[in-house]
């Protein structure tokens, strides 16, 4: 668009114009009406204006330039992000299913730990501390839950 500036240009108008101005209780069908009609042509053509238009071109070829960078640097940090999602997606799947396999395990020690202490043969540290780690897996369990639903809303996002 700054590049036509380079060349002339040239312009047509045209005009119509209907007046009338009655004081007389005439009608309006009666009216006289006094019609002008204007016609006209313009020619511009540029000489020389100090070089303003060639940087003007310069500067939108730049623009355009940094313009594209901006979209390809844009398209590859939402590539990059897409991509951590899904990576952290598949980690939390997996952190999940680890976690519930301790959470069997740590179910299991608490059970043998009451059985343990039930029949004498343990003691109530025991059966505490098994309720600890139960306890513990079970967190992290739901920590693995929350960093993958945390992951799938970041996906969405995206």
């Amino acid at each position: 668009m700054n590049f036509t500036q380079h060349l002339p240009s040239v312009n047509a108008f045209a005009n119509w114009q209907s007046q009338a101005q009655e004081n007389d209780g005439r009608g309006l069908k009666n009216f006289r009406f006094k019609n002008s009609f204007t016609v006209g042509l313009t020619l511009k053509v540029p000489i020389f204006e100090g070089f303003q238009i060639s940087s003007r071109v310069d500067q939108a070829e730049v623009d355009y330039l940094k313009s594209l960078e901006t979209l390809k640097q844009t398209t590859q940090i939402l590539k990059s992000s897409v991509e951590q999602a899904f990576l952290k997606l598949n980690e939390a799947g997996k952190r999940i299913k680890s976690q519930s396999s301790t959470v069997e395990q740590a179910e299991r020690g608490f059970e043998i730990a009451q059985i343990r202490y039930k029949s004498g043969l343990g003691t109530q540290l025991e059966v505490l501390d098994a309720e600890i780690a139960l306890n513990q897996a079970k967190l992290n369990k739901l920590n693995a839950v929350y960093d993958k639903l945390l992951a799938e809303a970041e996906l969405e996002q995206l």
